[in-house]
């Protein structure tokens, strides 16, 4: 999953929870601007905000990356030694989602 596949199904819950770009990113503590960016895939969600945009929505975080997190790791032997941009986004997706589970 890329900034931009993730991006994408922020901003389809989004506009399913009737919220306009100024209100979630009241929740995340940025403003319209940013929430453009990260739906449109140009900045990455922190494991803070992915949290905050999770529980505003009533979602579970898995939401919004289980499903391409799990088909994806069972794909690739070992994710480690794949250097394909998707691999590397996954491996920087892992080390924010386990800094983001110690800190609760």
């Amino acid at each position: 999953m890329t900034d931009l596949q993730l991006g994408s199904r922020i901003a389809q819950a989004r506009e399913a929870a009737h919220l306009t770009q100024e209100e979630l990113g009241k929740t995340l503590g940025v403003g319209k601007s940013v929430v453009s960016r990260i739906e449109a895939g140009q900045r990455p969600i922190t494991a803070t905000e992915l949290e905050a945009l999770a529980q505003r929505l009533h979602l579970p975080i898995e939401a919004f990356v289980l499903d391409e997190f799990y088909e994806h790791a069972y794909r690739a032997q070992d994710l480690n030694a794949d250097r394909s941009a998707e691999a590397q986004w996954f491996r920087s997706f892992r080390i924010r989602y386990r800094a983001f589970v110690t800190e609760a």
